[in-house]
This record gives C-alpha cells, structure tokens and sequence, in this order.
C-alpha cells in the first residue's frame, strides 16, 4: 500500500508543470468577433402593458450557423420614455407606443421593437344602458350599452357580458373591440332585429342570453373575471338579487319599450343610478 502511495505521488509530481488542453465549451469561452456574423435579440413579448416587464435575451450568431447567448451584452432603450431596459435585459413598460432595443456587443448590435399599451383601468368601462323589455315581442331587440369613462379609447377585449342566470353563455368581447375615451358602444342581442327597430346596426353582438322582463342581472366583467360593474333590475334574478345597499328590492324599473339608464356620469351602486326613459343606444 506504501508503495502505490508512493508510486501516486511521483507521478503527480512529474506532471505538475506540464500543460493540459482545457475541454472547449462555448459558453465560457470569451467571444470571438472573428467568427460571429451577428447578433439577434429574443423578446419574451412583443407587447406589453404599462408597467408590465418583458425579458430581451441577446443571441450570437455564428458563420458556421450555431448560436448561443451572448455575455456581456450593453443594453439601450432608444426611447426610454416609453419602455426602459435595465442591464439585465428587463424592459419595463413606461407609457404608450413603440420603443427600440438596441443590444451590443463589441462592435456588433441588433434592434428589436417593443410595443407598449396603456394600462386599461376597467372600473371605468360601465354598464350604461339596458333595454329588456321591448314593445310586443323581445326577440333579438335587446341591447345592453357600455360606457368608457377614461379619457383614453380602450380595447375592452376579453371583458364578458351575462345576465342573472347560472345557466347562461357569457358574451366575450372579441378582438379589436375599442371604445372611445368617453363614448358608448352597444352589445346587441341580434344585428338584424336591432336594426329593424332603431335604423343601425349595434356596434358588438351577438349575446345568447334573454334578459327576464320581470326580474334580471346584468353582469360586466373584466378580461381576468373581476366583476366590473352590475346592475340589478326590478329586484334582479333569482339567486341574483341585490343586498341593502342597493337601495331597493323594484327599482330600476322600465315599461315595455322603454330603457334603463344612468341618470348621470356618477356611479353609487344603488338604484338611484338609473331612470327609465326612451331607448338612446350609442347616445349619451
């Protein structure tokens, strides 16, 4: 056993000095300019929300077609004021609009672009109008109202409609549904009907719930299904009814061919919000 120790310890000994080829891995070898072709950045999203961030990876591209992350990489936003970029790669989104990101590396660098959307503030998005209950016959010729009371247009999509029913198929607001900054927009129950009746066509459709004459909720939620706004109309629906600070276990109210509206810009959450009147979709 002495003698292998003592064998062990010659050889460490006469190949103490000698140099020994390190294994190559790329990823701890310093970058070479010489064989990269250039630099591309990856975005975790192309599209933020305000205050949202988003991840920029720097990719090296090689002449010899591999790829790998770069290190080392000098991050700039070109319009900071809308989205910044730390040196890290985070971006975090600031204001509205599109901004570039610029990563270097040496004397290579690449752009990319990065959109950023205002933070839509859905509390502000309202239930404005309801017509329940038509003159004769309801088919197709209901219509619920929504009301921006930002000062910015919004892209309410994802945001859901439904009445007081367990059973009902909630409307979700499709792509490129935008209100204005203080205007309204009409779901309809059925284009055509709504045109029959008021002379155009509503600006969203079609919902397949049928809003109860006698007793109903309407329900606006947000993309997430936060609930947004409601409305609880002559005592609302069964298992949907309204508590004490409503105000009222009738009220709002509206005759046949009439509707529901705000009676002002101010929001309570009572019955008092709400008057009946003659129909007025997409006027406020």
């Amino acid at each position: 056993m002495l003698k292998f120790i003592t064998l062990m310890l010659l050889f460490a000994l006469l190949t103490s000095g000698c140099d020994t080829p390190e294994q190559f891995n790329p990823f701890l070898q310093p970058f070479s300019q010489k064989t990269a072709r250039g630099l591309e950045i990856i975005l975790s999203a192309g599209c933020i929300m305000e205050q949202e961030t988003a991840l920029a990876t720097a990719i090296v591209l090689f002449t010899d077609g591999t790829r790998r992350p770069a290190e080392s990489v000098i991050w700039e936003s070109r319009d900071a004021l809308i989205a910044a970029i730390d040196r890290y790669g985070i971006i975090t989104g600031r204001a509205p609009g599109n901004a570039r990101i610029i990563a270097r590396l040496d004397d290579i660098s690449a752009e990319a672009e990065v959109e950023v959307r205002r933070k839509i503030d859905y509390g502000k998005i309202r239930i404005s109008e309801v017509f329940y209950d038509a003159t004769g016959a309801d088919d197709g010729l209901e219509f619920i109202e929504l009301y921006n009371d930002n000062d910015y247009a919004c892209d309410i999509e994802g945001m859901s409609l439904t009445d007081g029913s367990s059973a009902s198929r909630p409307l979700v607001l499709p792509e490129g549904s935008v209100v204005e900054a203080h205007s309204c927009a009409v779901v309809g129950q059925s284009p055509d009907a709504f045109y029959s009746l008021f002379g155009a066509y509503p600006d969203f459709g079609c919902f397949t719930f049928t809003l109860n004459n006698s007793g109903e909720t309407v329900v606006l939620s947000s993309p997430g299904g936060e609930r947004v706004d409601i409305v609880y109309i002559e005592g609302g629906a069964d298992g949907f009814a309204p508590d004490e600070t409503w105000g009222s276990a009738t009220m709002p109210s509206a005759p046949a061919g009439s509707s529901l509206s705000r009676t002002g810009a101010g929001d309570t959450d009572t019955c008092a919000d709400w008057a009946a009147g003659t129909p007025s979709p997409g006027r406020l």
